[in-house]
């Protein structure tokens, strides 16, 4: 069975503050990654990932 992998991004919400992003939520699955509900910043956390 593959694994399903959530990584959750971000600390704070509903507004960044300082180096604290917004939510959002990183699924990988079956060597594809789907990004969830992002908040703002989290785009730039998951280009790190």
């Amino acid at each position: 069975m593959n694994e399903i992998i959530i990584t959750p991004l971000g600390t704070i919400s509903p507004y960044t503050k300082g180096n604290r992003n917004c939510p959002g939520f990183l699924i990988e699955y079956n060597n594809q990654k789907i990004l969830l509900d992002c908040g703002n910043s989290v785009y730039e956390l998951s280009k790190n990932q």
